[in-house]
């Protein structure tokens, strides 16, 4: 028999911090340093960019008026679209709180911290992939995405819940 899963019903801003930071981890060449504050947070338009890359490109909406303002057009929707996108996380105290969560999550659970940093580094030049990264931790990739998803969770809800109340257990 195996082991009963309990569900947790995350809210809608938990997951909204959650997709924040994975679009971090997954798409910024450094999402880690990003997120621990080592590096310069992205630009709006790099933050478009980085949701075009997840998201597949789209066509670029036709305008009357000649070849430059379609392309115009879109830069500047996919920028609107990247604020839009990160004001989930502005209302949370923005860029410095996700900043702060991940550094105090660092220094309660370095071990998955460390992971999280690896996974989010596999695919770099010199870096290990994901099986080997999950080989080296003796685990599969099942129980690697697990931990990640853990850890992003973690962070995601010490954004949200943070304050002199919150603690994570452990």
């Amino acid at each position: 028999m195996g082991r009963k899963k309990k569900l947790l019903i995350l809210q809608t801003k938990v997951i909204k911090i959650m997709d924040i930071i994975s679009l971090m981890l997954d798409c910024h060449p450094v999402g880690y340093l990003v997120l621990c504050g080592r590096e310069e947070w992205p630009s709006d338009e790099d933050i478009a960019e980085m949701l075009r890359l997840r998201n597949g490109s789209s066509e670029p909406v036709h305008v009357q008026g000649g070849p430059e303002i379609p392309e115009a057009q879109r830069r500047v929707e996919a920028i609107e679209g990247a604020r839009r996108y990160m004001s989930a996380l502005d209302r949370y105290g923005g860029t410095h709180a996700l900043i702060s969560a991940v550094n105090d999550y660092r220094r309660h659970d370095p071990q998955r911290c460390e992971l999280l940093k690896r996974i989010g580094m596999a695919g770099m030049p010199g870096a290990k992939s994901l099986e080997a990264l999950a080989g080296e931790y003796c685990m599969d990739m099942k129980t690697l995405y697990a931990n990640r998803r853990e850890a992003v969770k973690d962070i995601a809800m010490m954004v949200v819940y943070g304050g002199e109340d919150f603690e994570l257990a452990g």
